[in-house]
């Protein structure tokens, strides 16, 4: 079979001609003219061995070379961006199919494209991360873009660690025709991660050790003080050394909590001036005598203030357990904690006896007093103390 053969003829006017056509000029029409001034006649249109003529306007044939550099440019452009790629460019059918698979497949897993193409999505995870990454595809799917994190299985064996971001494909009537996944290699980043997590697991257990220690050494001091106080019958040394004991169990009772929490920071207000002002109460009280209000917003503190506000907290309230309701009387002792504007607002009260007469509360001159009042400062807080139903001593601190 012989080849077919086409010819193209450029015309300088518009009209369209058909081979075997006459061409004889008409009134008023001008003879169908090539750009070369050649006439354009039967014989010129359908010479010999010519299977498929094509007359084109000039005009056209030279929009139609520029489209068709344009594309050639594009077609280049997308090549060259695809082969040089640091990350995996896949694309998939419906199916999770491969369809296409990035060159960069070779040098970054060892496959060749055309050893992937076919092949589900899955093939190449590994067996821990298929589970979550089947989950993931899903919820990528069913949102319309999405990531996951996986490990894919390299040809040599060895697992690397990708992100992959993707997003579905719709067809020309908007019906989902697959999606494409852009893949970059975090190996290095995962094991940076992993030996950070590592250090920073050591470090906490480092530092609940160390505040385990910090909290039995205070627990031995306030067994030696116990020991003190055992030793003497006078009730003015007796009364020091249980104002010591209680001083060391609320910052005993910080390393505690810090033991038992994540946060080895930070401290959880609500259940330190709880656990702190309920073993006061059990220290001191009769049972069922006095009572015990608390009203203490959420609200997580640095340690290096949570120590002094439990100190400030163990002086007012043991105040109150023993002065504000003498001769067996029962009561209540209040302790709010709300937050206000930055900051927080506490207080602690009682409707017992109050002051004794002629004694202002802020010039006092008693070591309780006094310690509240460093405290305070210490915190940087505004501190106010008054006695008329009973004291009420409230201090306000900026930021939490």
């Amino acid at each position: 079979m012989s080849k077919r053969r086409r010819k193209v003829l450029l015309l300088d006017i518009g009209e369209a001609t058909s081979p075997g056509a006459s061409h004889e000029p008409r009134q008023g029409e001008s003879t169908l003219r090539a750009l070369s001034g050649e006439k354009l006649s039967p014989e010129a249109i359908d010479p010999d061995g010519v299977d498929d003529l094509v007359l084109m306007r000039h005009s056209s044939y030279l929009e139609l070379r520029r489209m068709e550099k344009a594309l050639k440019t594009g077609e280049e452009r997308f090549r060259q961006i695809t082969d040089n790629m640091v990350d995996l460019i896949s694309q998939y059918d419906t199916h999770n199919v491969l369809l296409y698979a990035s060159p960069s497949f070779e040098w970054i897993l060892g496959y060749k494209p055309e050893e992937l193409i076919g092949r589900v999505a899955t093939d190449l995870l590994h067996p821990d991360d298929f589970e979550n990454a089947v989950r993931e595809i899903g919820e990528m799917l069913k949102r319309g873009i999405g990531s996951v994190q996986f490990r894919y299985r390299r040809k040599d064996g060895e697992y690397r660690w990708f992100e992959s971001t993707g997003r579905i494909i719709t067809d020309a009537e908007g019906k989902f025709a697959g999606s494409i996944m852009g893949s970059r290699d975090i190996t290095e980043r995962k094991i940076s991660e992993d030996r950070l997590h590592t250090a920073l697991g050591e470090k906490e257990t480092l530092l609940h050790e160390l505040q385990h220690r910090a909290k039995n050494s205070l627990g031995i001091v306030h067994g030696l003080l116990g020991m003190g106080m055992d030793e003497t019958e006078d009730p003015a040394s007796r009364r020091a050394f249980r104002s010591a004991q209680d001083r060391i169990r609320a910052m005993a009772s910080i390393y505690g909590q810090l033991n038992r929490s994540a946060d080895l920071k930070r401290v959880d207000l609500r259940v330190y001036l709880e656990e702190l002002s309920a073993a006061l109460l059990r220290s001191y009280a009769d049972s069922g005598r006095i009572r015990l209000k608390t009203s203490i917003a959420d609200a997580r503190i640095d340690t290096t203030r949570a120590m002094p506000l439990g100190l400030i907290v163990n002086e007012v309230v043991t105040n109150s357990l023993k002065y504000a309701y003498p001769n067996g009387e029962r009561g209540e002792i209040a302790i709010i904690l709300e937050r206000e504007d930055a900051g927080l607002r506490l207080v602690v009260s009682d409707r017992g006896v109050g002051f004794p007469s002629g004694i202002q509360p802020t010039q006092a001159d008693t070591t309780g007093l006094k310690l509240v009042a460093m405290l305070s400062e210490q915190l940087s807080g505004k501190l106010t103390i008054k006695s008329a139903q009973g004291v009420e001593v409230a201090l306000v601190l900026s930021g939490d």
